[in-house]
């Protein structure tokens, strides 16, 4: 038997840039900005307490203080959530899984099947208010592993069903 191994150019491999990624539901843009929106009330009720129980920040300069680094923590983060959430996206091909997340730093993850060990299908109370789950990936790797966020529940139990049958299939 002959050992074939041929060498390849980086302009002939397959560029990730021409997968047609799915996006994820509108309805997780809704889930993300509800989840932060409690964080940030949660700060601001620390923020509150501090203020009734140090007399010290009871003082205007404090109070405006306080309100203006809460706003500029939480407003751009809240319009960055929106931003790179447009630019989110997963793709299931015949060989592996595909995430893409991000709009400053951009990370693209694949995720070959005969690398996933198992995968699990998850949601929290605001995902489960909006029908939506996320499917986790699990495999051998020591760089993490594979989340996808933001699809419907059914979507996620089938992909999930796949993923299985397929990794029994390819062993």
């Amino acid at each position: 038997m002959e050992f074939i191994n041929e060498q390849l150019t980086v302009k002939e491999l397959p560029k990730v840039e021409d997968v047609n990624l799915q996006p994820l539901q509108s309805r997780y843009l809704d889930s993300l900005l509800i989840q932060y929106g409690i964080i940030a009330l949660i700060i601001l009720a620390g923020l509150g307490a501090a203020i009734i129980f140090v007399p010290l920040m009871r003082t205007t300069f404090w109070l405006l203080s306080c309100l203006l680094i809460w706003l500029l923590i939480f407003l751009p983060g809240w319009w960055l959530e929106v931003r790179s959430f447009h630019y989110k996206g997963y793709a299931i091909r015949d060989k592996d899984v595909i995430f893409r997340s991000g709009w400053i730093v951009q990370q693209t993850t694949g995720c070959p099947f005969n690398r996933i060990q198992h995968c699990s299908v998850s949601s929290g109370p605001i995902d489960r208010r909006y029908g939506l789950a996320t499917l986790r990936i699990y495999t051998a790797s020591s760089d993490g592993d594979l989340a996808i966020p933001g699809l419907l529940e059914e979507d996620a139990f089938a992909i999930k069903a796949f993923i299985t049958k397929k990794i029994v299939t390819d062993e």
